[in-house]
């Protein structure tokens, strides 16, 4: 999907991963850093909160809109 931030003060984050529209998807993993998921054509959206040791929080939200994949048949042909 992404990725998280890194803090000014090098403190370690927590990373906390939420979907908040679209068909239900599974995120490969939810706490950390970066992940990603697997879906068909479709709206998704995505919270991303991170957290310090000092539960100070800061959010970011994206929507990411998957396309059909275009699809031609095949053209078979028999020559002389």
């Amino acid at each position: 999907i992404g990725s998280g931030t890194d803090s000014d003060e090098k403190d370690e984050l927590t990373y906390k991963w939420e979907q908040t529209g679209g068909n239900d998807v599974t995120i490969a993993d939810a706490e950390a850093a970066s992940t990603s998921f697997e879906a068909g054509p479709g709206e998704y959206s995505f919270q991303l909160t991170v957290t310090d040791p000092y539960d100070a929080t800061s959010s970011t939200q994206q929507t990411y809109r998957i396309s059909e994949e275009p699809n031609s048949g095949p053209e078979a042909n028999i020559s002389e």
